[in-house]
């Protein structure tokens, strides 16, 4: 729901009118092919690029702005995102760094942040060559893009509480320093392997080296990798489900037989057609 805050709040920016549910239907969509399907990254964007044609009304070139504009603000805010995990959890990620024999993992950490600015970057530029007015509107609009880039700034750091209270059920009450390491180490890491879904392989056994080498038991860390594992697989048939009911509602909505097509208006004798 922060992430469709965010981006109503650049559809705002771009005068673009869409509706909160509609947007959050997308966003809900959109985020099941990033998690399920193979190239997540690149299916999850391509969805919203279609879904918000298609349910929201938007012009191709709208939704691409769209789409470029969150992935530019998304990106901008998970640099800080890095620096605040790196800072907070400098501490543990010394005693994982020197674990796996990299000590200067905490600086890594936070030089990671210089990724995911130069994307933010990178997206920024590129957005011009779309040619759509709506990309002017949101670079001039600089007050929403702050206020768009603190939401999902809330975004990231909802997803490491999330991850808080998940090991909480399982009986793993680490502080919210340790799990801000653990998240900002492995977000990278789940970028960098797009092609697998959700980083199918190596988010799980980050998850449980790095909690094993905190001291916590495997039988915990399992359970929590299966419980992370589950949320995720929840919300990725929710999004598929919601995905094929409005495909359906589409072809039901359509007209099948040519008696619903409206007969054209009768015309005098000698009266010359319409162009």
């Amino acid at each position: 729901m922060l992430d469709t805050t965010g981006v109503l709040l650049l559809a705002r920016a771009m005068e673009l009118v869409v509706s909160a549910g509609a947007m959050l239907g997308v966003r809900v969509v959109s985020e099941a092919f990033h998690f399920g399907a193979p190239g997540g990254a690149i299916a999850g964007e391509a969805a919203s690029i279609a879904l918000l044609g298609k349910r929201c009304g938007l012009e191709t070139r709208e939704s691409a702005a769209l789409v470029a504009g969150r992935k530019w603000l998304v990106m901008r805010a998970h640099a800080p995102y890095l620096a605040l995990g790196a800072w907070l959890g400098f501490d543990v990620l010394s005693r994982l760094g020197r674990a796996v024999h990299v000590p200067s993992l905490p600086w890594w950490v936070l030089g990671s942040g210089a990724v995911p600015l130069a994307l933010s970057i990178a997206a920024r530029a590129a957005m011009p060559l779309l040619r759509a007015e709506c990309v002017t509107r949101l670079t001039k609009a600089r007050h929403i893009t702050a206020m768009s880039s603190a939401v999902f700034f809330m975004a990231w750091l909802v997803e490491a509480a999330e991850t808080a209270i998940i090991l909480r059920i399982v009986g793993i009450p680490l502080s919210m320093a340790s799990v801000l390491a653990i998240e900002t180490g492995l977000s990278l890491a789940r970028s960098a392997v797009a092609f697998a879904p959700g980083g199918l392989g190596v988010q799980d056994l980050g998850y449980a080296t790095a909690l094993g080498m905190l001291g916590v038991p495997h039988e915990s860390a399992a359970a929590f990798v299966l419980l992370k594992r589950a949320k995720e697989i929840a919300w990725i048939a929710f999004g598929f489900l919601l995905f094929v009911i409005g495909r359906r509602s589409r072809s039901d909505a359509t007209p099948r037989h040519p008696d619903h097509l409206e007969a054209p208006p009768s015309r005098a004798p000698g009266q010359p057609a319409a162009a």
